[in-house]
C-alpha cells in the first residue's frame, strides 16, 4: 500500500548490496516432486547472495503482505517443474553448454504484474 516506503527500502538495500559479481559455477539437476524436476545454473558466491537476499526480505517484511513462501534459491533457473520425459534432454543439453561466466549484478528491478495476467513488467530499477 505504501509504495513510496518499498521503494526507499529498495534504494538503500541496493546501495548497500550492489553489484554484486556473480558466477555460473555448474549445472543442478533436482527432483522437485513427484515427476516434476527442477534444471538450473549454480551461482557463486552462494552465502553472498542468500544474505543479501535475506536482508531484503527482512527490510521489506513489514511493507509487504505475501501468502506465499519465499524461499530463495540461489540458481539461475532454466526449467522448473520439467516433465520426466524431456529432463534428461535438457540436463544433457545444459552440460554440454556448460561454460563458466562472470557478470555483475549492477540493479534491483522491481517487477509488476496486473491481477488480471501473469505479464510482469519493470516499474522501476534501483541502483
Amino acid at each position: 500500500d505504501d509504495m513510496p516506503a518499498v521503494e526507499k527500502v529498495l534504494t538503500k538495500w541496493a546501495k548497500k548490496h550492489l553489484p554484486i559479481q556473480l558466477e555460473i559455477t555448474g549445472v543442478l539437476a533436482q527432483v522437485m516432486r513427484a515427476r516434476e524436476y527442477v534444471a538450473a545454473w549454480t551461482l557463486m558466491p552462494e552465502e553472498e547472495l542468500f544474505k543479501a537476499q535475506q536482508a531484503l526480505m527482512k527490510a521489506l517484511d513489514p511493507l509487504i503482505t505475501s501468502d506465499t513462501e519465499t524461499d530463495f534459491e540461489v540458481r539461475v533457473t532454466i526449467g522448473e517443474r520439467v516433465a520426466p520425459r524431456p529432463y534428461p534432454a535438457l540436463v544433457a543439453q545444459m552440460q554440454r553448454d556448460f561454460d563458466s561466466f562472470i557478470w555483475n549484478a549492477e540493479s534491483l528491478s522491481l517487477l509488476q504484474a496486473p491481477l488480471d495476467t501473469s505479464n510482469w513488467e519493470t516499474t522501476r530499477s534501483f541502483r
